[in-house]
């Protein structure tokens, strides 16, 4: 398993490992072998929670040091609407915790810079 999952979690990409998920209805990712609905389940995501209540939940998680926990809640969310600059600032603030490789927090700093000047993925 993928100790943090997809830096910039675009849709189409697993939740577990950020691996490209297959067009079928089961949405396995190619690289980890788990079903979205699989992913969903590891990681308890509720997809009826609000986005507040989202990223509250994920905010709990960290809290105790559950950190994978948290960010497959937070990149969830993203990948819902990838203009909730809240859950972006968060992961960051994360990544900078878990001392994140250099060029790995450049990547995240200009995806997620973009993605919320947009307010959209395309």
């Amino acid at each position: 398993m993928c100790p943090i999952g997809p830096i910039v979690p675009a849709p189409g990409l697993c939740l577990n490992c950020g691996g490209i998920l297959t067009v079928d209805s089961a949405a396995t990712c190619l690289a980890c072998g788990m079903s979205r609905a699989q992913t969903l389940e590891f990681f308890r995501i509720d997809q009826d929670w609000s986005t507040e209540a989202a990223i509250e939940v994920a905010r709990q998680a960290f809290a105790p040091g559950l950190c994978r926990l948290g960010l497959g809640i937070l990149n969830y969310v993203l990948q819902k609407d990838p203009s909730i600059e809240e859950a972006w600032v968060i992961k960051y603030q994360v990544y900078q915790m878990l001392k994140m490789d250099t060029s790995a927090l450049q990547e995240f700093e200009t995806a997620a810079g973009r993605i919320v000047e947009r307010g959209n993925w395309a």
